[in-house]
């Protein structure tokens, strides 16, 4: 069993599918399971289906043919309850998690069981292996071969991340991510911040704004809206939008 630890950042291939059915993560697997299906529908114009376990479970498996899931789940419950459902189902499943109930693999079922720890780091590591393990596999665009280069050369990384925003203290904030940053934000809110999407913040208070150049021009709207009742910083995390969720995830330390 591949594992991943939670104490240093580590980016390896790994075996995963790049042709799931379904997609299915909870709340501290969502920044696995969202970065998985970016890059599946960014690098093989692939677009699984992708739910929270307990939409899966209760509205989605029991009516669909089985096939292939690939499932980040953090929670023990959470874990035997979607094994239990597949297994019972008829689902092929690979499952990573950070959970592992006792005498879940003598429980049958085709099941694929890899371990992370459940620390951001632990889940990074996941995240950026899985999108190396898919690029490695997909064509070799200009695109795939920068991404892959800088996941076999890391050493640069946390110098440039702790450049972005100096000085800005994000505890002193609401913090609202963009959509492409959104995959973060348990383990954000988990660090402590006060964490909003641009579904929910309040342009009272006053505000980081953390984006994405793919989604700048969101991101200024809101800009706008704030500034007129309060103060508002930004940091522009301009990495591939695939990576840009987990490399924030570092850059907090969450």
């Amino acid at each position: 069993m591949l594992q991943f630890s939670g104490e240093r950042l580590t980016v390896k291939p790994l075996d995963i599918s790049s042709k799931p059915d379904f997609i299915i993560y909870d709340d501290f697997g969502r920044l696995s399971a969202f970065t998985y299906a970016r890059a599946l529908a960014s690098l093989f114009f692939y677009s699984p289906r992708i739910f929270d376990v307990n939409e899966f479970i209760l509205n989605i498996a029991p009516y669909v043919e089985p096939g292939k899931v690939v499932g980040f789940l953090t929670d023990t419950d959470n874990v035997i309850r979607l094994t239990d459902t597949l297994r019972f189902t008829g689902f092929s499943t690979d499952l990573f998690t950070s959970s592992l109930p006792e005498g879940l693999e003598r429980r049958g079922g085709d099941l694929n069981l890899t371990l992370f720890e459940p620390k951001s780091l632990g889940a990074v590591s996941l995240s950026l292996s899985v999108v190396l393990s898919l690029c490695k596999k997909a064509q070799l665009t200009p695109r795939v071969k920068r991404i892959i280069d800088q996941l076999l050369d890391l050493s640069d990384l946390h110098d440039w991340l702790n450049s972005l925003g100096e000085g800005i203290k994000p505890s002193e904030y609401q913090v609202i991510l963009s959509p492409t940053m959104e995959p973060s934000l348990a383990y954000l809110k988990n660090a402590g911040l006060d964490v909003k999407t641009v579904a929910n913040y309040n342009i009272l208070i006053n505000s980081l704004i953390i984006y994405n150049g793919s989604d700048m021009m969101i991101m200024r709207r809101v800009r706008t809206m704030i500034s007129k009742k309060s103060e508002v910083k930004e940091i522009l995390l301009d990495a591939d939008p695939i990576l840009a969720p987990s490399y924030l995830t570092l850059k907090m330390g969450a």
